[in-house]
């Protein structure tokens, strides 16, 4: 078994049977399936080809749900600025006052708590 692994992702134009049996012919390990653009009924489906085909070509194949996380942004700016090395950033949250010269706000409150 070797250690590294070849990662296809699936979408309308490889979703279907025959593709994917082609792609775990051609060596895929992993079908990945990107769920912020999937709807579950598609997921579903298409990880029952993937099983189905794995069966045919008696092949260990996984399947990978990439799951949607936050869309953390951040705020306007005031004017433009430039960072160099060295330089201290400050990401804060909405309403809160600047503590140096180079921050901006981002919509995500709980960024500060995770990081």
């Amino acid at each position: 078994m070797t250690k590294t692994k070849i990662i296809c992702t699936l979408g309308p134009t490889t979703g279907d049977e025959a593709v994917i049996g082609r792609l775990i012919d051609a060596g895929a390990d992993v079908f990945r399936i990107n769920m912020s653009h999937a709807r579950p009924d598609w997921a579903e489906d298409v990880v029952a080809k993937v099983r189905r085909q794995a069966r045919r070509a008696d092949a260990n194949i996984a399947v990978l749900f990439d799951l949607t996380g936050p869309s953390i942004r951040t705020g306007d700016l005031e004017e433009p600025f430039v960072i160099a090395e060295g330089d201290t950033v400050e990401f804060r949250k909405q309403g809160a006052e600047p503590g140096v010269p180079y921050s901006t706000t981002v919509n995500y409150d709980g960024l500060m708590d995770d990081v």
